[in-house]
């Protein structure tokens, strides 16, 4: 049985970037026998080659799922997983040549840790414009300093806050016995946070698999600089319309789960009149950072409204 297993979630990916992130696999420096592959074909136009993901890893196995959906396409990959430990990597990511061996290194260290993350750099296909480096975050890129950190969190009082340094999806670690608890979630609910899908940008899944897979279990979540992974991101991505619409859905998708778990209370829709126009002023939202910045909080403040 593989110590760890490997979730690629992909949908009609670029095959250059793809390819990137299956060398680093390919030159990782835990034994090919202690880990597998499990590449997510999500509903690709063109079905993802089993050549691809087998010069990553020799035993790599490449699964079709037709509802499209990263939540779809992760549930699919959980279910067919055999390791102890899940590493969700996306098909732009770049591993560290030891990210797998950390990763287990560390929770083996961490039994209180559930979930953890770690360093994401941009290799970005063009410079970033100035006006964009206070919105990389929304982009996955992150590096919270060089020390350890694992949250505190509990139910109840004033240690019941969402930590900034919470794990995203790129790279994410996940005990397999704590995400199964997310999967039994998604099957049991009325209905499970939004997550990326088709066109659209919404997404709290990552927010939802944390809540079920950790703090609602009593589990902590962590940062390490020891995990590291370099993200690739193309210029598009960097372009002014995606940016801003990335942070509304995402704003929307945030406001939503914070009050679905208690986090912010609901709002009423009457009040986004007073509330939108002094975010506006105050987040200098006539320029394009402060623009952005301002559809990510109008996003929230809807999300909220929308909230059951």
């Amino acid at each position: 049985m593989p110590l760890v297993s490997v979730i690629i979630p992909t949908h009609s990916p670029d095959l250059t970037r793809l390819q990137r992130t299956l060398v680093a696999l390919a030159g990782q420096n835990l034994p090919k026998s202690e880990w597998e592959l499990l590449l997510v074909d999500n509903a690709s136009r063109e079905p993802i080659p089993a050549a691809h993901a087998n010069a990553a890893h020799p035993g790599a196995r490449v699964i079709r799922e037709t509802r499209l959906g990263l939540t779809h396409a992760r549930l699919t990959g959980l279910a067919a997983a055999l390791g102890q430990i899940i590493v969700f990597v996306d098909d732009d990511n770049v591993l560290h040549e030891d990210y797998l061996s950390v990763a287990a290194n560390f929770l083996d260290r961490h039994p209180e840790v559930a979930v953890a993350g770690g360093v994401i750099r941009g290799e970005f296909e063009s410079p970033p414009p100035s006006w964009t480096i206070d919105h990389l975050w929304s982009l996955a890129v992150r590096d919270y300093g060089d020390r350890t950190l694992v949250s505190e969190y509990s139910t109840a009082g004033a240690a019941r806050t969402w930590p900034v340094f919470c794990p995203v999806g790129a790279g994410m670690v996940v005990r397999a016995a704590a995400a199964r608890r997310y999967a039994t979630h998604c099957t049991e609910a009325k209905a499970v946070m939004a997550d990326r899908s088709g066109r659209s940008l919404g997404s709290s899944g990552d927010c939802e698999l944390i809540m079920h897979a950790a703090f609602l279990a009593g589990f902590q979540v962590a940062y390490t600089p020891t995990l590291q992974l370099t993200h690739l991101i193309p210029s598009r991505r960097l372009g002014f319309s995606y940016l801003a619409r990335l942070n509304f859905e995402s704003g929307i998708s945030w406001g939503k789960f914070q009050v679905a778990y208690g986090f912010r209370s609901r709002i009423s829709r009457a009040s986004l009149w007073l509330r939108l126009p002094r975010a506006f002023i105050r987040l200098a939202g006539w320029t394009r950072r402060g623009f952005v910045a301002w559809v990510s909080a109008a996003g929230e403040f809807v999300g909220r409204t929308a909230a059951p």
